[in-house]
């Protein structure tokens, strides 16, 4: 048996009829001209109709379009949230000079107030080696004390030369004490501060004392004491001056009448 292979047989034109026909470029290169008009050149229109701005005071508006700004909604929130921003810091800044003013306020009255207390409360003197606390004016009066004596001798304790070592403090005391019994008072020398020591004493306690400094001298050290009780006599009345000075006694008998 021989078949013409040039002509297909019935079962073999069959069988390639149920198989779909392979696909081709050709089909794909070749569109009507219906499909390709409905084909869109674009997806989208970008063009933006209203050109905007987001530079104040801008003489040119921005013109790039921006899809998906929504800044303008929200100005009026930003400028709010600015306006409460710089009354806080307005606030604060007012807050801190009071606080800063307080301070300095304090600062400048504790200081005034520890140099009023120094000078009125607590006096140091060159005079003696320590300090006084508190007004030596305001002191306690003994009822039973009366001024009866028209005058009395007084010597400091510690004022005998060279063992010097009186102290202001006990001075005070004593012209507390004195100025009870009498108005008028003598010292017998000028050494160890003597006369300086009982007029600041004095003008400390604001008594109503004057007292007769003196000098006194030795006799067989060729007027050594003499010139150093000078000297010290000297240097007082320049510095408390004269107004609680009744006389000055050279010499330890000078009788006073």
């Amino acid at each position: 048996m021989s078949r013409d292979l040039a002509t297909p047989s019935s079962d073999l034109q069959d069988y390639y009829d149920h198989i779909p026909p392979a696909h081709r470029i050709s089909d794909y290169n070749t569109l009507s001209s219906q499909n390709q008009q409905n084909i869109p050149l674009s997806a989208v229109d970008v063009t933006d109709p209203e050109p905007y701005s987001d530079i104040p005071g801008a003489s040119t508006p921005r013109t790039r379009p921006h899809f998906g700004d929504r800044r303008g909604e929200y100005a009026g929130y930003v400028e709010e949230k600015s306006r409460d921003g710089r009354r806080k810091l307005w606030v604060l800044g007012a807050l801190s000079a009071l606080v800063i003013a307080i301070v300095l306020a304090i600062i400048l009255g504790v200081v005034l107030s520890r140099k009023s207390s120094s000078s009125s409360s607590s006096t140091s003197s060159s005079s003696g080696n320590d300090t006084i606390s508190g007004d030596p004016s305001q002191f306690t009066k003994d009822a039973r004390l009366k001024q009866s004596f028209w005058g009395i001798a007084y010597t400091p304790e510690g004022t005998l030369y060279p063992d010097c070592g009186a102290e202001l403090s006990d001075v005070v005391t004593d012209m507390q004490l004195l100025s009870q019994l009498t108005t008028r008072i003598r010292v017998y020398g000028a050494d160890c501060n003597t006369t300086a020591l009982v007029l600041t004493a004095i003008e400390l306690t604001k008594t109503n004392l004057t007292v007769y400094i003196a000098n006194f001298p030795e006799a067989d050290d060729n007027g050594e004491a003499y010139d150093r009780q000078k000297t010290a006599i000297q240097s007082a009345i320049q510095t408390y001056g004269t107004s609680h000075i009744a006389g000055v006694t050279v010499g330890n008998e000078f009788i006073l009448d």
